[in-house]
């Protein structure tokens, strides 16, 4: 009998794949990171309200559990804030975001550049037409309104040299 490529019961797949020894390795290795990582936010002590010396801010409190709080949707942005600065070895991944940004050029702060034998520069600033233009306009309602004469002049920002 001629094959036509219909397969039947018979030829059908048993059903479920046995998993590899790699993949139940790193399903194990994903749980133990997740588990290594709950157990430390769990025990690690918490500087809750603290000044941290890094940031020069205050840390924040421990989120508000009340009802009106979680009905509110306020207490899923305070434990979003409490976790980013309770994260466990937080300080060290930001130590390594910084350094990667600084090796592959970019800048983690927008505003700031990074200049020859790491000088640091403001960026300059993106103007817009309209923003121009309401300047602009402030500019002649003040010269007016206070009799004055005034001349305007493009001053470059970094001189070079």
């Amino acid at each position: 009998m001629p094959k036509t490529g219909i397969k039947t019961k018979a030829e059908a797949p048993a059903g479920k794949k046995k998993a590899s020894a790699v993949e139940i390795g790193l399903v194990a290795l994903f749980v133990g990171f997740i588990a290594v990582f709950f157990l430390l936010i769990l025990f690690l002590p918490k500087h809750e309200g603290e000044l941290s010396p890094n940031e020069r801010r205050t840390l924040a409190a421990a989120p508000d559990a009340s009802l009106d709080n979680i009905l509110s949707g306020g207490f899923s942005k305070q434990a979003d804030t409490w976790m980013q600065d309770h994260f466990p070895a937080r300080s060290f991944f930001v130590s390594v975001y910084a350094y990667l940004n600084r090796f592959t050029g970019r800048n983690p702060v927008e505003d700031i550049s990074l200049g020859k034998n790491d000088r640091l520069f403001t960026a300059p600033v993106q103007g817009s037409d309209a923003a121009i233009e309401a300047n602009i306009e402030k500019l002649n309602t003040f010269v007016e309104a206070n009799g004055l004469k005034a001349y305007s002049f493009i001053i470059p920002l970094y001189a070079r040299g």
